[in-house]
């Protein structure tokens, strides 16, 4: 095998994986010299393509442990840049990188082989475990700490100021934002993404948690370990995320509302109240999901709904004789 390729893509020499029975049909003609599918799909796969299969029993697993192997990550340049400044209380781990433009702010400590990409701020007193990359323009605010093998993309914007005023007369007194953030271990936040720091406790990201774009966390949010979060998703202040939550793209809360663990939340939902354990909701504002989904067969039928109730309404006010 010399590469990876999609099925309408793909080559002499390429392998190709069918995920589902939906795209086994892709097959046919494909010119890839193997394909990975489901387990139970091989059999079928190869008799009726005649294309040499491996079943596995997650492709998606599959993908990326055959990706890593064809693809693997540059190795980095270690050292750091003379176009860097690191300051003389930073400490820095063995292997550690440190690109052009960086930062490293006084009393910073960063862990054994991480890389701080171009032109990334990594603010006093900052903590940053082993084995991290942190992508070009990320800025990580005093009062943070980040555990090993975090990712962050370029533009991640870690411990700013939470959104905090109170009403004072027809003004805004702002709220200093006192606490901080906690990241754990095997976190990935992604582009633009911003964790905004705690009112006077920290924001928690929990280990293994896996946050895409463009993604909101107020201040206070606490959200535990191996939970999923979409782009483009609004978390409001002291917004819970017990472990394993998994939420679809542009979805919002309220703040203060716990989402139990193991639970799913349909994209573009707004929670608006507490959700119990291992609960599916979808809407705005969210029902059970099983609601939902009666709720919007329902709609297209309103509008003749409608008209059925405005003929009775007119046969209704019309003269009657006694």
């Amino acid at each position: 095998m010399t590469s990876v390729a999609e099925l309408d893509r793909a080559t002499v020499g390429d392998l190709v994986f069918v995920v589902d029975q939906k795209r086994l049909a892709a097959l046919a003609g494909c010119e890839a010299s193997v394909a990975i599918v489901p387990a139970e799909l091989a059999a079928a796969a190869h008799a009726e393509h005649g294309l040499p299969t491996i079943g596995v029993a997650d492709p998606y697993l599959a993908i990326a442990a055959v990706l890593e192997k064809f693809y693997p990550l540059a190795p980095a340049t270690h050292g750091v840049h003379a176009g860097a400044f690191v300051a003389e209380t930073a400490v820095l781990g063995d292997g550690v990188v440190v690109a052009a433009g960086a930062v490293i702010d006084t009393g910073a400590n960063v862990g054994d082989r991480t890389e701080v990409g171009a032109g990334t701020y990594v603010g006093p007193d900052v903590v940053i475990g082993a084995d991290c990359l942190l992508h070009q323009n990320v800025t990580v605010y005093p009062g943070t700490t980040i555990g090993s093998r975090a990712l962050l993309h370029a533009g991640a914007v870690i411990g700013a100021d939470g959104f905090g005023f109170a009403r004072a007369a027809e003004e805004h007194m702002k709220i200093p934002q006192v606490g901080g953030v906690r990241i754990g271990d095997d976190v990935e936040i992604g582009a633009n993404t911003c964790v905004d720091r705690g009112t006077l406790s920290d924001t928690v990201v929990g280990s293994g948690t896996k946050i895409d774009n463009l993604v909101q966390i107020g201040h206070n949010c606490l959200i535990g370990s191996n939970c999923t979060i979409c782009a483009l998703c609004g978390l409001s202040g002291s917004t819970v995320l017990e472990d394993g939550v998994v939420m679809g793209g542009n979805v919002g809360t309220a703040g203060h509302q716990v989402i139990g663990a193991g639970s799913m939340v349909a994209a573009k939902s707004g929670v608006h109240g507490d959700v119990s354990a291992g609960s599916v909701i979808a809407g705005m504002p969210h029902l059970d999901v099983r609601v939902w989904r009666r709720v919007v067969g329902a709609l297209a039928k309103l509008p003749e709904l409608l008209r059925r109730v405005r003929r009775i309404e007119r046969r209704l006010d019309e003269p009657h004789e006694e």
